[in-house]
């Protein structure tokens, strides 16, 4: 059994900075070809504190060049550095246009196949699958927030820039 994620943050960064941005947040953790970063389940149980889980994993991000495409596309798939019973993602992370020249979106598109079997599959059933999306909804947040810190920065600087100038 295959699972289907598809995920998307809107980001208040124009579309045509963006993916300068998200390349750069994945180089600030670039080891060789790959980056390896600590993906993150947040634990909510009634009554106690949030808990994190994560596990350091290997995530590749190459961008696609589709002739005439209209929105910058990169194929990623990531995996835990340290092996074990986890599944690996192989999917896309786009940038697509808002409503608006203000803003974006960063979508994340793809798969996994949960492994161990029916094993597997039942845990995929019952939590395997709302980790998988959380997992994804917490590395979106992560880039989102990237992407909008250092489109915020370069804006800064840009008035920064005009108003010195007198302009």
């Amino acid at each position: 059994m295959i699972t289907h994620l598809n995920l998307t943050r809107p980001v208040a960064c124009p579309v045509s900075q963006a993916p300068q941005f998200l390349e750069r947040f994945f180089a600030d953790y670039a080891v060789d070809d790959a980056a390896i970063l600590a993906l993150r389940v947040p634990i909510v149980l009634p009554g106690l504190p949030l808990l994190m889980l994560a596990r350091d994993c290997v995530i590749r991000l190459a961008r696609i060049h589709e002739k005439a495409a209209m929105i910058a596309s990169y194929s990623v798939d990531w995996a835990p550095v340290a092996g074990g019973p986890f599944p690996r993602f192989t999917g896309r992370i786009s940038i697509p246009n808002a409503d608006d020249y203000e803003s974006c979106l960063i979508a994340l598109d793809g798969t996994y196949e949960p492994p161990l079997g029916a094993l597997g599959e039942a845990f995929d059933r019952t939590i395997g699958r709302a980790i998988a999306e959380s997992t994804g909804r917490d590395l979106l947040q992560r880039i989102g927030t990237f992407i909008e810190q250092s489109s915020r920065s370069v804006e800064t600087a840009k008035a920064n820039k005009r108003a010195a100038a007198g302009v």
